[in-house]
């Protein structure tokens, strides 16, 4: 076995990294969990005090000098298992303290001052002397399962792990089993009614039979409410199930006050296993759960824990004690306080509707939901109950409304239990005739329930009765969209009145996801207000222009010129240009990607640029009044697309312009005109220069003394008369020659050569 040298390679909590990929993301409320443990696992206190030290340097404000008092205890209780020789029934590691104050001392002197040799080599040396021995090893082990404990389901994996390679390291050792039995019955509890596996209970009765052999579980509630609770939905095991929770009682019963105190959580785990019992066999329970319940109460009085009242409250309601239930709730609201505790103050609510009426019921929850209506998932919750309770009623309607509020406030009502969704449609499928949308709503978005419900034909019934049926066109097109009938979807939104808050974004999102919407539906969804549908049109365009080499191309041939792509020549794509801009800096207007909202680039600013460069504006470099090139060429063209776009965006901006802005405006039309003016007089110079040329070597020969003087007439002579000029010297096929003389030339840019064909 290799030595170990650098600090990186000592197995402590700082190379675990418990919080890394944690679900608990609060370092405040791991350490109150931790704080909690070592009150209910006095045996694992060392274990924990490491854990909580590591958290104390992990916090926003470090507590380097708590971190090391919890270490300095941790190695105290640590001495202590050595000299009483507790080892294989106390859970603490000498190694992985030591490795802790090491890291710890590291970090106090921060990054860039790294602990000398002579400060490290001892320290090192009884490390490597630790790590030698295989007992040694495996208790290092066992505290990294106890620590991954701490951090939440995404670590239970990495806990079951840690005992298993602590098990092998040291057989038969009951915490290591034990610990490893218990995580992997948290890893199946994530899966509803998960029954433990063959391998699962051979740990557990492995545990068992060690533990009962050395004592270890006399006195430990713990262990049989654990075992009862991993085994309760394996039916063949109900009867050592219901002998588990027993033996679990009977030590609960024999605890002291502040023992019971701290068991609490056993209690809740062996009235949980008794009411299932009781639900799924014929074994007689009832006495025993009685007197647990008793128990209980008493407990919660010393307590005051608003959540173990509500516990014991059901179990007391389950067995058919309505008034101590309620007394138990009442007890707990108090305890609360403000704002209260809302599950607390709804199963209360519950139990008292029979003794209030109507009016009464409604205003505890307005009040419930003005208490507890930060968080949408808590208003979810309380519409729910305020809905089933209207529906049992007969209030169908009004219950339907707090319905429709509870799924606005969270569309999965995650929290209200299954039980409630279930009766509530069961109700609403009893008065079918009316709200037959709302019923395949429900199903829809809820739930069926198992029940036979054909959701498109109890819409299609709906909108027969009333072809302008809000709800129903609005759902139905829901519906469509999660079947993947996008064109249906939007024919539904289409019909929605305008009134309807929603109608465009569902609208935009159902021609959105169209992967082959054409060109006409994302500009519909432009119109919409969605400026999803930008990049998506720059995209189709940019393809467009790719599939033609260029976006203001002049054909050679006439006929394919006449049939040329007529969009990148036209008003409408400088005014689809101006609309896709105004989309992005409108603040009303809207993203239907999240993604977009949470991008660390501005997809404003990107979708900005891409239009510049679609445009070819990102090549203006001179201003109006900049110096021009005698040929035409430069960024002549590029200016006169700016000038263009500005146009269009000024003309399709709407509401009423002042007479400084008017004047801007005329302004910007001469300035454009002048451009245009000067950018034609110079490219027919270049053009009638280029023709002069090529009918002069053309006919070199031909021409006669007088022609030939005639041709060598100054080119400026002739404007503005240029265009009888050219179709003169170019003869009959003037405008095939003049394509071609104009794709000749190199110099000068598309724009200008088709603002030169267009104005002759």
């Amino acid at each position: 076995m290799s030595n170990l040298e650098k600090l990186e390679e000592l197995e402590c909590h700082f190379t675990w990294l418990p919080e890394d990929g944690s679900t608990n993301t609060s370092i405040d409320e791991v350490i109150k969990k931790t704080e909690r443990k070592i009150d209910r696992q006095p045996h694992k206190k060392s274990a924990h005090l490491t854990t909580l030290a590591y958290l104390y340097t992990r916090k926003r404000g470090k507590n380097f000098g708590l971190a090391h008092k919890c270490l300095e205890e941790a190695l105290a209780i640590d001495e202590q298992i050595r000299r009483d020789k507790q080892e294989d029934v106390q859970v603490s590691s000498e190694f992985v303290i030591r490795a802790n104050m090491l890291h710890l001392e590291q970090l106090r002197k921060g990054q860039n001052r790294t602990l000398k040799p002579a400060e490290i080599e001892p320290k090192m040396q009884r490390l490597n002397s630790l790590w030698s021995d295989s007992n040694s090893q495996a208790r290092v082990y066992g505290v990294k399962g106890v620590t991954f404990d701490c951090f939440g389901p995404m670590k239970y994996p990495v806990g079951v792990v840690a005992f298993a390679e602590a098990s092998r390291l040291q057989a038969n050792n009951f915490n290591w089993l034990y610990g490893e039995a218990f995580l992997r019955a948290r890893c199946d509890r994530q899966v509803v009614k998960k029954h433990a596996d063959k391998a699962q209970l051979q740990l557990w009765s492995r545990a068992r039979e060690i533990g009962e052999r050395t004592g270890q579980t006399t006195n430990n509630a713990t262990f049989y409410s654990n075992y009862a609770e991993a085994i309760l939905y394996n039916r063949r095991l109900t009867e050592l199930c219901c002998e588990l929770t027993d033996r679990a009682v009977d030590i609960l019963r024999r605890m002291s006050e502040e023992e019971k105190e701290n068991s609490h959580v056993d209690m809740k785990i062996c009235l949980k296993t008794y009411r299932h019992i009781k639900k799924i066999s014929n074994l007689d329970c009832e006495s025993r759960r009685k007197t647990l319940l008793e128990e209980a109460g008493k407990v919660a009085m010393m307590l005051k824990d608003p959540d173990f009242f509500l516990t014991i409250a059901n179990e007391a309601e389950e067995a058919g004690d309505r008034d101590k239930a309620i007394e138990l709730l009442e007890r707990g609201k108090q305890l609360a306080g403000e704002p209260g505790h809302i599950w607390l103050n709804l199963r209360l609510l519950e139990l008292q509707m029979q003794t209030l009426n109507k009016q009464q019921v409604i205003d505890e929850f307005v009040s419930m939901r003005e208490s507890f209506g930060v968080y949408l998932k808590n208003v979810s919750a309380i519409e729910f109950h305020k809905a089933l309770y209207l529906i049992k009623q007969g209030d169908t309607k009004e219950a339907l409304e707090s319905c429709v509020a509870a799924l606005e406030a969270d569309p999965k009502v995650d929290q209200v239990w299954f039980s409630k969704k279930k009766e509530f449609f069961l109700c609403l499928t009893q008065k079918t005739a009316g709200f037959e949308e709302y019923v395949a709503w429900f199903a829809a978005n809820v739930g069926d329930f198992k029940e036979p419900v054909n959701i498109e034909p109890l819409f299609l019934q709906a909108l027969n009765k009333d072809a302008s049926n809000e709800f129903a066109l609005e759902h139905l097109g829901r519906f469509y969209i999660k079947k993947g009938r996008l064109d249906n979807a939007s024919g539904c939104f289409r019909k929605l009145p305008d009134h309807i808050e929603c109608k465009y974004k569902l609208l935009a999102q159902s021609l959105l996801e169209d992967p082959n919407a054409s060109f006409q539906k994302l500009q519909e969804c432009l119109q919409c207000g969605c400026r999803d549908a930008v990049p998506k049109l720059l995209e189709f365009l940019e393809q467009r222009k790719a599939s033609q080499n260029t976006a203001e191309i002049v054909i050679n041939d006439v006929v394919s010129r006449s049939a040329r792509d007529s969009l990148f020549f036209s008003t409408q794509l400088y005014e689809l240009c101006a609309e896709m801009e105004a989309t992005l800096q409108d603040p009303n207007r809207f993203w239907l990607r999240e993604d977009n909202t949470e991008s660390t680039n501005d997809p404003v600013e990107l979708a900005k640029r891409r239009i510049a460069k679609f445009l070819e504006l990102d090549q203006l470099m001179s201003t109006v009044a900049s110096s021009r090139s005698c040929d035409g060429s430069g960024d002549r063209g590029n200016l006169m697309r700016s000038s263009r776009l500005r146009l269009t965006k000024q003309r399709l901006e709407r509401g009423g312009k002042t007479q400084q802005q008017t004047q801007e405006l005329n302004n910007l039309i001469v300035s454009v005109v002048k451009e245009s003016k000067e950018v034609l007089d110079r490219s027919l110079v270049v053009l009638l220069s280029r023709c002069k040329k090529e009918a002069k070597d053309a006919k070199k020969l031909a021409l006669s003394r007088k022609e030939k003087e005639k041709r060598s007439i100054n080119i400026d002579h002739y404007y503005p008369h240029a265009f009888n000029k050219i179709k003169k010297q170019l003869g009959s096929d003037f405008q095939e020659k003049l394509n071609k003389l104009a794709l000749d030339g190199k110099d000068t840019k598309a724009f200008e050569r088709e603002s030169l064909i267009t104005y002759l």
